[in-house]
């Protein structure tokens, strides 16, 4: 690829650095679902409106209209003091994720999420009277960071004082199709089409069998939990994930916009499969994967079909859908005008919080383990493996008090938030080498800057110009790009060549010309690099600018830079450059290299050796065994 020249007054990295700035993956806790405020405000029901038939003989519905309900403790006195006393009030009405073992009228542990084998209720006949609300439809780019968000397709907050593992089955499936389909060279666009049903509720009129009322809140607890199923909500969804195949170099945020429309027009019936092949040339549609959940084809399934056949295929599909569960409404027992089970539970209510925090680090490690930066680090994958075991384990025992249960749910909390940092590191790493893969990777040839009679000479290519230098070691340094991505870079500097080769050329010698390149040699047992050793009882102190650098004529140069005994790495970016005579022909550098050498273990450029003058080389590379992406390198 030819050099590329750019105006003066450019960025270091010049026009490179347009591609999107990672997003650091942090679990954010799930919000708290608040009681309702008013009668036009139900937030535990989305998308519909509950009106009760009989509202003075249904206390749990019409606690969703009002702030009236059963009280411990009077006024303002409650509040102050809970603050006062390690307890917490279970919040009246919760909606969590349904999961297969639900049934209605059976009851919930708060503390420990445990779905109780007995109902308390008499028995009752509930009548299933759904039907579909209005069907949604969205359209966008299907990326990683869309599968780690809890609130994705049947993924729902976990109620605040409820211990309730969120089911992440729907995350999984979507992560799975992603690392199968994983490719710098295509892209994944997500057609879904969702609906939610009307909400079902057990009768209005349900009440405790006889004789529960007479139980302590203890006994009542330990056989028929907190929390009653009172209701459940259905829907139904189905992604058709089309994988697109890009043949420009890299995808742009205008080529992405396009790819999305096209797949948009396509599915609504606005353009013909034969038609999209005439229109452009930029991307094809290689095939669509069809994700369903309570559809009339299965009730859950996942399976390829050919482009040409999805539109069809999504008409079945969603034709007569029944949906299937998604939500369930649970209702503390007090609710019912025939118990009186207190609210109160003698639990700190950031002993709630730290479980909720905890179970999100859990969905999120196992849907961090589907990613492809984790695949060939096997390790790790070990590692967190065996922490979300001890999760699954140690669950129900979080919202123990005792000291040594304490202790052991300190230790997993440590080991959950360790494991995430591995999981976030090797994401990022991931990242930050699909980000220069998808950089131009041409040689850019900055315009000459006057120096003192001379001439300064830049040329670039890559990722180069770390804005941050964290840490010195013997022989370079680690740095800090945007988005905390990190690597190491290497300066040297050449020896002064001999201007009299011109000469020598004309007479017929060996050409004008020298080679500067950079290789490391490895060995057994070669380890990454590490800090030099400070003074004994001082810390490794960071180099002040101010510090003189050593005197280049005390430094002979090198032609050849070798890093002995080390691990091999991977080249990302290098700059090269040199004071120049004002008056003489310009100099030249010549790279024989398909991709000027970005992702190789060595470098090797050809530099002009007619004038007397030095020439500085600086590298920018990562070690690759730390960095091994085999789908991106």
């Amino acid at each position: 690829m030819g050099p590329k020249r750019v105006e003066a007054g450019g960025t270091k990295n010049g026009p490179r650095t347009n591609y999107p700035k990672d997003k650091t993956h942090e679990t954010k806790a799930p919000p708290l679902l608040s009681p309702s405020k008013s009668q036009g405000n139900r937030s535990i029901t989305p998308d519909v409106t509950l009106k009760p038939p009989v509202t003075n003989h249904h206390r749990r519905t019409t606690s969703l209209q009002a702030n009236e309900k059963p009280k411990v403790l009077d006024g303002s006195d409650a509040e102050t003091s809970a603050k006062q006393t390690a307890h917490t009030i279970l919040e009246q009405h919760i909606k969590i994720p349904w999961s297969e073992t639900f049934r209605p009228g059976f009851g919930i542990s708060a503390l420990t999420g445990e779905f109780m084998a007995r109902s308390a209720l008499r028995p009752f006949k509930m009548a299933e009277s759904s039907k579909p609300g209005k069907s949604r439809i969205s359209v966008e780019r299907l990326q990683w960071k869309g599968v780690t968000e809890l609130l994705d397709g049947f993924e729902m907050e976990a109620g605040g004082t409820v211990n309730v593992l969120c089911p992440i089955g729907a995350n999984v499936k979507i992560a799975s199709v992603l690392s199968q389909n994983n490719s710098t060279s295509t892209i994944l666009v997500q057609y879904k089409v969702e609906a939610n049903f009307t909400a079902d509720f057990v009768p209005e009129n349900v009440r405790l069998k006889d004789g529960l009322d007479k139980l302590s809140d203890i006994e009542f607890r330990n056989e028929y939990g907190d929390y009653y199923i009172a209701g459940y909500q259905k829907a139904y969804s189905c992604r058709m994930i089309v994988v697109c195949k890009i043949n420009e170099e890299t995808v742009t945020k205008s080529l992405e916009r396009e790819v999305v429309a096209l797949v948009d027009r396509y599915f609504k019936g606005g353009i013909k499969i034969s038609d999209i092949e005439k229109q452009t040339t930029s991307f094809s549609l290689l095939s669509v994967i069809v994700d369903t959940e309570g559809c009339s084809a299965d009730p859950s399934s996942v399976f390829s079909v050919a482009v040409a056949d999805a539109p069809q295929t999504l008409s079945k599909v969603l034709k007569n859908a029944p949906g299937v569960p998604r939500i369930a409404f649970l209702y503390h027992y007090s609710s019912l005008d025939s118990c009186n089970l207190s609210r109160r539970v003698d639990v700190p209510k950031d002993m709630f919080d730290r479980a909720r925090i905890m179970r999100s680090l859990y969905a999120y490690l196992q849907a961090s383990l589907l990613h492809p930066a984790l695949q060939e680090f096997y390790f790790d994958r070990r590692t967190i493996h065996a922490v979300l075991e001890q999760f699954e384990q140690q669950r129900k025992s979080v919202m123990r008090m005792t000291k040594d249960d304490n202790k052991k749910i300190n230790t997993l909390q440590r080991d959950l938030n360790s494991a995430k940092n591995k999981a976030d590191a090797l994401i990022r790493r991931y990242d930050f080498i699909r980000a220069v893969f998808n950089m131009d990777k041409g040689i850019v040839s900055h315009p000459p800057t006057p120096v003192n009679g001379l001439r300064f000479y830049r040329w670039d290519c890559g990722k180069t110009g770390a804005p941050k230098k964290l840490t010195e070691f013997k022989a370079y340094s680690l740095v800090c790009f945007e988005s905390s991505y990190r690597a190491f870079e290497l300066e040297w500097q050449s020896p002064v060549t001999d201007g009299s080769s011109t000469l020598r050329h004309l007479l017929g010698g060996p050409s004008a010309r020298e080679i500067m390149s950079f290789k490391t040699r490895s060995s057994d047992g070669a380890l990454p690099p590490r800090p030099p050793p400070s003074p004994k009882g001082q810390k490794l102190a960071k180099p002040r600018p101010s510090e003189p650098r050593p005197e280049t004529e005390q430094d002979p140069g090198t032609f050849t830079f070798c890093l002995a005994d080390h691990k091999p790495v991977y080249v990302l970016g290098w700059s090269i450059s040199c004071y120049w005579p004002e008056g003489k022909a310009e100099p030249t550098i010549e790279v024989d290299h398909p991709t000027n050498y970005i992702f190789s273990d060595h470098l090797s450029i050809s530099i002009d050796n007619s004038r007397s003058t030095r020439w500085y080389c600086k590298v920018t590379f990562v070690i690759k065994s730390s960095y091994n992406f085999p789908d991106l390198i």
